[in-house]
């Protein structure tokens, strides 16, 4: 059926084009198949997509932090604006002529370029204080899209980067207070959009930790994961909740 509706989706906008059917026809079609225009996809195809622009994002990443000592300052600043930018404008063009996937696909990696931007100016201005917080803005930065856009894919990047960031906090004996709020983004584009096992597992596995360390700073009142034979009963609820979503 996912095939169909991407085949058709390509059929009818041909059908468009050609002026065999008007666009209000169009969409009433689409509307009876449940297809939302530009949101179609094929999973292998995307995932492939998905790591092509991951390795792009991380190339230039690598790139430009191999050479950063010979870049002046005003270039680093203005180079990383202008490349941050430049790619999201990209992604909201593309959102304006209804190719989701591409929108997407470029926000992936726009996300890239502003994390590796936080960390690169912070570098610049050695704003260092409290490492984990970039991870932290970096993870935030991300979010809106996450809402707005539905997409799965951008929401486990978000929750990669917070659950990144969970860790580098608790390692450090802070309490990573905010995390609920990447779940709830995320837990609102699971419900908005297709299932998806992966994303549901992802939110799953940060609720699972942040609740155990949540435990652990309350019965044991440290600031580390420690394990107490009350997390016991805390586990197998989960497991018992995931046995019933499985259902």
């Amino acid at each position: 059926m996912r095939r169909f509706k991407q085949d058709l989706e390509k059929e009818i906008n041909e059908w468009v084009a050609d002026d065999l059917i008007h666009e209000d026809q169009a969409m009433l079609i689409l509307q009876r198949y449940g297809i939302t225009p530009g949101q179609s996809y094929n999973l292998g195809y995307t995932l492939l997509i998905g790591l092509g622009f991951l390795f792009i994002g991380l190339s230039v990443i690598t790139l430009i932090g191999a050479n950063w000592d010979d870049i002046p300052r005003v270039a680093r600043m203005s180079g990383l604006i202008v490349l941050t930018a430049s790619t999201h404008l990209v992604g909201i063009w593309f959102y304006g002529k209804l190719h989701v996937n591409k929108s997407i696909a470029c926000f992936f990696l726009g996300n890239f370029f502003f994390g590796g931007s936080v960390i690169l100016i912070a570098q610049i201005y050695h704003l260092g204080e409290h490492m984990p917080d970039g991870v932290y803005w970096w993870a935030l930065g991300c979010l809106p899209l996450v809402v707005l856009l539905h997409s799965r894919l951008l929401a486990i990047q978000m929750m990669v980067l917070a659950l990144l960031w969970f860790y580098l906090e608790i390692n450090l004996g802070y309490y990573p207070a905010t995390l609920p709020l990447f779940l709830a983004a995320a837990a609102y584009v699971l419900v908005r959009s297709e299932v998806s096992a992966i994303l549901f597992l992802t939110i799953f596995a940060h609720l699972g930790l942040w609740l155990e360390y949540s435990l652990s700073v309350y019965w044991a009142q440290g600031g580390q994961l420690n394990w107490e034979a009350e997390h016991l009963i805390v586990t197998v609820g989960f497991f018992a909740a995931a046995y019933g979503f499985s259902q």
